[in-house]
């Protein structure tokens, strides 16, 4: 009964009516997040908020598919990010490149004859205890500011 109440009074016009909120997101919201520095979140209006909450409450039910539908979505992921970061753009054509160039020469470089003899086991355990340590700080953060809600 309640939900249509709040239903006829947006349709009646007794809230304040204003723009989509989809015309709003680059004032407002990052991506569907409340941007930090975008003022008082007082002066958000129903609709927004009701935006807001709607799309907070597809991205909790999408948690619970499996996990191959998961990886297919590309809104509320760090997918966006990853696509359009140039960083990881940049990496990639370099990686390319020198695989590239590696299988293209017919002679193997002195720097590399040099390093089959060095011992890189010594580096990667150390690298991995360094990443152990990194991973498990990084998760006491989490829990810490999320708990286990």
């Amino acid at each position: 009964m309640s939900s249509n109440i709040y239903a006829s009074g947006c349709s009646s016009g007794l809230l304040p009516r204003s723009a989509p909120p989809q015309a709003r997101t680059d004032e407002r919201r990052q991506n569907g997040v409340i941007k930090k520095d975008s003022g008082s979140q007082e002066d958000l209006t129903f609709q927004d908020l009701t935006s807001i909450e709607k799309e907070r409450r597809e991205l909790l039910l999408r948690s619970e598919l499996p996990f191959w539908r998961i990886l297919s979505y590309y809104r509320g992921t760090s997918l966006r990010a990853v696509v359009t970061d140039s960083l990881v753009w940049t990496t990639l054509i370099i990686y390319v490149w020198i695989r590239w160039r590696a299988n293209t020469i017919d002679y193997v470089p002195a720097a590399v004859a040099m390093m089959e003899k060095t011992n890189v086991n010594i580096l990667g355990g150390f690298l991995s205890f360094f990443l152990v340590l990194f991973v498990n700080q990084t998760n006491d953060r989490f829990l810490e500011m999320y708990g286990f809600s």
